[in-house]
């Protein structure tokens, strides 16, 4: 059953107008792209297309494809046909309230349902020449039937004739005559006249259609659909709204007529809507997959598809102007009540009364340019609804000069549709009058004079290029004259169609974005098969990293300072001023019970710069692992171990120390690689109570207490060789201890690359010793006792600073890190809440980390104050022996110094989310420090804001304050920026001044107790205020092009360089492109040496435009490059370029005459290269793509 839409309310509140500043710059530039008119006999040389024009036109036909539905009887007769026994257009109880046009054509005749439901003519007879019965007569009533006066009435009727148990012999109704049916149910005369009084109609005949006859009926045409990707079909959401109605449907490819009017074979696609189904009835628009199976191939691969391309610039409507000289007293954006009043008309003083005597209508002065020349103008929307004597005293107003010619026009565009009205074999809608009508473009929809019939529902709307514009969707009908209701009888009637209506596909495509943001298929749907906006037209430069509103992150300081892992196995990377910079999770292939990190290693130049091990618990076994790590926290490998052998791995993690019991007794110490090579095996009858290699792999250690309870300290000095699998033990040397007494627990080298390495031990009883290498390593250099809480506590961790003249220790069981001089002077106590698990210095000696038994990490500076403090960060941790606080402080832009600032960026922000885009901001101690540049949204308005140390500079603007042509920019880009002085606070957006703040002075250096500068983030704002530190106001978009400038940058220079990229300068200290495409590093492209950030939970997004701007060519128009001898071909010439081809033939360049030179051009869909030099045996070469 073909079906279409059909709409009697000409301005629903919905059907918002396109702005007409966007109309008047669409008809302006058809207007530019015009040639001058010229010596001709045919009219309007535009008219006339290539024969391409067939070619393409043929093709996109292909993917256009009739949609067919299998009903059942039930839902035909319930939903189908009494939907249509409702309607006026079938003559339903609303039609003797209206007033038609105006055509006597009867929708509830023969005729008209054979064209709706496609019925075959030889089935005419058995559906329609025949007699109901009376109780067939009462099966096809329906309560609404004969008005409302009869609903209760005729419900009562179909509520006993619908149950059996209420009428007794109820078997026997089919038999009964009139008068008996109206006495067995009680039906009274008035009502029984109504309902046998008249003959039935068409429809009630159809109604009574049997199985039999609907399964020769079946599958009944029901609209038009066409493919827009590999396997999926647009239709209408009124064709089918929803998978049930999909599920019942089959895609009726090839469904046309031969030259000799014979219909070609029809290839057949059942729906998929478990796979894909996305619909929207306010844009009455269905995105469903097709099925396609081991034999049959995915339908767009067979037919083709039309391209969905999101562009708001591919159709523009009729508009009508007066043209007004120079000197008149009009200017332009005048209300439309005043310009009435300059121009003498009396009677509308205030805009207000305009609106209200004539709604929709707009008078409006503009300069255009209007066919090759500036031109003042007077437009009018929708002029046909003022009255003719008021246009007749508008035009009499107006100079004599002008003429008394109403109103000028500039046409719509060419619109071409392809369809299967009345569910026929394909048609195309192709003829002269198939124009966008005057104020024909809506925010969401079209309108248009291009026919249309039932069934054309779902039908692709192309412009002339063969871009598809809309989804054809609905008819306009004329509004009702209800002072003529009582003239006629208009049971019987039409309406009369204004206009045909679709959809704008840059309104579905925007919508489908929108939707996909929850919907995984959907995003891969669009990423494959649709050109959006932004790869259309933005980024204005080529890329951009992409914010996810949760914990995406860029730290613009990308260095990693140091590594923790807690009890579950969770392992994270930190900057040094305390933000992770990722975060992941150890795992197997089989489910875990528990899994604890227990050693974490980091060398950042290793080939596994970072190694951790720890152990693992299943249900049946536990398992000691090791696993190598990349810098951002991808696995690399890991390995299983025996629990039966101690593990200790190198500080560069790059060495594993197994410690295990011989068959003998003896105690065996193993040296191995992580690829397995054994370097040293060191055995004897003792026990191993602490390991130690320095950091260079020059020195190992073993602590060790032998059978006769002796404590030593075994020394071996390492070959100078690069690696240590070509090293050679030189002999181990005993280092002096006294004699028995508590065992060693703990050693550790000093990080000095220098002659003055350093080697600390301590014992379980106190005793500390610090052997210098470089002189007598036998005898001790210092040498006192560490006063512990509990006697038979050993040490948990030591330390040495980056002089190796501090030692941090930590005591078992004690909640401090206490720092000595070599001396044995306590120099400071750094205490916890809890005891302490470990303790790290940086290299430069600048930080020290710690971290206790509940896993808060802190981080001190030189002088003992907390720089930050990590609750639940882990128990475990290692600093980054390359990561030094001053680089980290280096790398970032000072955003808090400048006297004047600029911050700007290319941003689309998700709808309603928004977020920071740059921050340089934290709250400590109840107060805020710093920076920071936000863009959200607060009710229908956009906010901008720019915080400078607690004092906030914001703007609220309303679409129409700044943009009325594009409204708020959620989900599409925008060009956003600040610039702060102490004089004033300026925001931008799109090159436009929109607000002017009171200005804001430079932060003071940072404060002391903050220890460090704080961190630079893109994208989100670390809080460190509450009991957990993290990242807030995170962005939801993308961000692209984002530049910092030590400057206040000029409202001229903002707007001439944001859609171009810049060169580095001494005013620009931030400026980062987001090109990476893969990996985490972000790089700061201001500095000398570009800086590296690094981005957490960020995804990288690529434009289709590689390039920030292009050429646009009309056909009529060349670049002449000059005669440069460097153009000429000598050995070789290589042509490059981007180009967007339309269709038809051209150039794309040319170097030469008719005997000589070179081009490269696009000819009959290809691409050929032509080459000329008579000097050659074969003096013309041309070479063309295959395709």
């Amino acid at each position: 059953m073909a079906t279409t839409g059909v709409s009697e309310a000409l301005e629903d509140p919905a059907l918002a107008l396109e702005d007409l500043d966007k109309v008047i710059s669409l008809v302006e530039e058809r207007q530019s792209t015009k040639p001058p008119a010229g010596v001709s006999v045919a009219g309007d040389t535009a008219e006339f297309l290539p024969l391409s024009f067939l070619d393409q036109g043929a093709q996109e036909s292909r993917a256009v494809c009739r949609i067919a539905r299998y009903f059942p009887l039930s839902t035909l007769r319930q939903e189908v046909i009494e939907e249509m026994q409702r309607s006026p257009l079938f003559g339903g109880p609303g039609s003797r309230d209206r007033s038609a046009s105006r055509a006597n054509d009867n929708l509830n005749t023969e005729s008209a349902l054979q064209d709706i439901f496609g019925i075959p003519e030889q089935l005419m007879p058995e559906i329609f020449q025949r007699d109901l019965s009376p109780f067939e007569r009462l099966q096809n009533l329906f309560p609404e039937q004969f008005g409302q006066d009869y609903v209760a009435e005729v419900s009562r009727i179909l509520k006993n004739l619908q149950d059996p148990r209420r009428i007794p012999d109820w078997h026997q109704l089919p038999s009964l005559s009139v008068e008996q049916l109206k006495r067995r149910l009680d039906i009274g005369e008035i009502v029984g006249a109504k309902i046998f009084g008249s003959a039935p109609t068409p429809l009630e005949k159809l109604k009574s259609i049997t199985e039999n006859q609907l399964a020769k009926l079946n599958p009944l045409p029901i609209g038009t659909g066409f493919l827009v990707g590999g396997n999926h079909l647009m239709t209408c959401n009124h064709v089918i709204s929803d998978p049930a109605e999909a599920e019942q449907c089959v895609a009726q490819f090839n469904y046309v007529d031969d030259v000799q009017g014979y219909t070609q074979s029809v290839v057949e696609y059942e729906f998929d809507p478990a796979v894909l189904f996305v619909t929207e009835p306010t844009l009455d628009y269905t995105l469903v997959q097709l099925k396609s199976g081991m034999f049959t191939r995915q339908a767009g691969y067979q037919f083709g598809w039309i391209q969905l391309v999101e562009r708001d610039d591919a159709i523009a409507p009729g508009l009508k102007v007066i043209s007004l000289p120079s000197e008149t007293n009009l200017a332009p954006e005048l209300p439309a009540a005043e310009i009435l009043q300059k121009l003498g008309v009396e009677g509308l003083a205030t805009e207000a009364e305009f609106q209200a005597a004539y709604p929709g209508c707009t008078l409006a002065v503009k300069a255009l340019q209007w066919k090759h020349r500036d031109q003042l103008a007077l437009v009018a929307r929708h002029p046909e609804r003022l009255p003719h004597d008021l246009l007749d005293r508008l035009s009499t107003g107006l100079p004599e000069a002008i003429g008394k010619k109403l109103l000028s026009a500039s046409a719509g565009d060419f619109v071409i549709s392809i369809q299967h009205p009345k569910g026929q074999q394909k048609q195309i809608s192709l003829n002269d009058r198939n124009q966008i009508k005057d104020d024909g473009l809506y925010k969401n929809f079209l309108r248009y004079s291009a026919p249309a019939n039932y069934g054309s529902s779902g039908s692709p709307v192309f412009n002339k290029y063969w871009q598809l514009v809309a989804l054809h969707h609905a008819a306009i009908a004329a509004p009702v004259d209800d002072s003529n209701s009582h003239k006629q009888d208009t049971r019987h009637s039409q309406p009369q169609i204004l206009a045909h209506q679709g959809v704008r596909i840059d309104s579905i495509l925007a919508d489908l974005k929108q939707k996909s943001l929850t919907f995984s298929k959907l995003q891969s749907f669009i990423q494959d098969f649709v050109v959006t906006a932004e790869a259309l037209n933005y980024p204005p430069l080529s890329s951009g990293a992409l914010f996810n509103g949760i914990d995406s992150v860029v730290n613009t300081d990308g260095q990693l300072a140091f590594v923790s892992a807690d009890a579950a196995g969770t392992l994270r990377g930190w900057s040094w001023q305390g933000v992770p910079l990722w975060q992941t999770r150890q795992s197997f292939q089989e489910p875990l019970n528990n899994v604890q990190i227990d050693q974490i290693n980091l060398s950042p130049t290793a080939v596994a710069p970072l190694v951790t091990q720890g152990i693992a618990e299943t249900n049946s076994h536990r398992f000691r692992f090791i696993t190598a790590w990349s810098l951002t926290g991808e696995v690399i490998d890991t390995v299983r171990v025996n629990l039966s052998e101690s593990l200790w791995i190198s500080p560069d993690g790059q060495h594993v120390v197994k410690t295990q019991r011989t068959d003998t007794g003896q105690t065996q110490v193993e040296v191995q690689t992580l690829a397995g090579d054994t370097l040293l095996i060191h055995s004897g009858d003792f026990t191993v109570t602490a390991i130690a290699m320095d950091m260079f792999k020059r020195w190992f250690a073993l602590a060790q207490t032998t059978g006769d309870k002796q404590v030593q300290v075994q020394l071996f000095r390492l070959g100078q060789q690069s690696s240590l699998a070509s090293k050679k033990l030189l002999g181990g040397t005993l280092l002096t201890w006294q004699g028995t007494g508590q065992p060693i627990k703990t050693l550790q080298f000093s990080h000095l690359e220098t002659s003055v390495e350093r080697l600390a031990a301590a014992s379980l009883d106190g005793t500390l010793r610090i052997w210098q290498l470089s002189q007598d390593p036998t005898q001790p250099k210092h040498t006192f006792t560490i006063p512990k809480a509990s006697p038979k506590s050993g040490f948990a961790a030591l330390c040495f600073d980056a002089t190796a003249d501090r030692l941090a220790t930590v005591a078992e069981g004690e909640a401090a890190v206490k720092i000595w001089a070599l001396d044995g002077t306590l120099q400071l106590t750094l205490a916890h809440a809890f005891p302490v698990s470990q303790v790290d210095f940086s290299t430069d000696g600048q930080r020290l980390l710690s971290t206790d038994e509940e896993g808060t990490v802190r981080l001190w500076n030189a002088q003992g104050q907390t720089v930050e403090e990590l609750p639940q960060a882990g128990r475990w941790l290692q600093s980054n022996p390359e990561a030094t606080a001053a680089r980290s402080q280096a790398s970032q832009p000072k955003l808090t110094v400048p006297e004047a600032l600029t911050i700007e960026a290319w941003v689309k922000p998700q709808t309603g989310q928004g977020g920071t885009l740059l921050s340089n901001h934290s709250r400590i101690g109840g107060s805020a420090h710093g920076c920071e540049f936000r863009l959200e949204q607060v009710g229908s308005q956009l906010e901008m804001s720019f915080t400078r140390n607690g004092e906030q500079r914001r703007t609220r603007l309303a679409a129409a304050s700044y943009e009325p042509a594009a409204g708020l920019p959620w989900n599409r880009f925008s060009h956003v920026a600040v610039t702060v002085q102490p004089t004033a606070v300026k925001f931008y957006l799109n090159g436009t001044l929109v607000s002017t703040q009171p200005g804001l002075a430079s932060l003071p250096a940072p404060r002391a107790d903050l220890g460090t500068q704080l961190p630079v983030l893109i994208g989100a704002t670390w809080v460190r205020a509450t009991a957990t530190p993290h990242l807030d106001r995170v962005f939801a978009g993308i961000i692209s092009e984002l530049r910092v400038w030590q400057t206040a940058r000029t409202q001229a220079q903002i707007k001439a360089h944001r859609d171009c990229r810049v060169e580095p300068s001494d005013q620009l200290i931030g400026y980062w492109r987001f090109e990476a495409g893969e990996g985490t590093q972000v790089h700061n492209l201001a500095e000398a040496s570009p800086a590296l950030g690094a981005g957490a939970g960020i995804q990288w997004v690529r434009s289709a435009l590689p390039l920030p701007c292009g050429l646009a060519l009309t056909g009529r128009a060349e670049i002449d490059c000059g005669t440069s001898p460097s153009f000429d071909l000598a050995q070789a010439v290589t042509v490059e370029a981007w180009v967007k081809h339309r269709f038809g033939n051209g150039l794309i360049v040319s170097r030469g005459d008719r005997d000589r030179g070179y081009s490269l051009a696009w000819r009959q869909g290809k691409l050929r290269v032509t080459l000329k030099n008579p000097e050659l045996s074969d003096p013309i070469v041309e070479v063309e793509t295959k395709a």
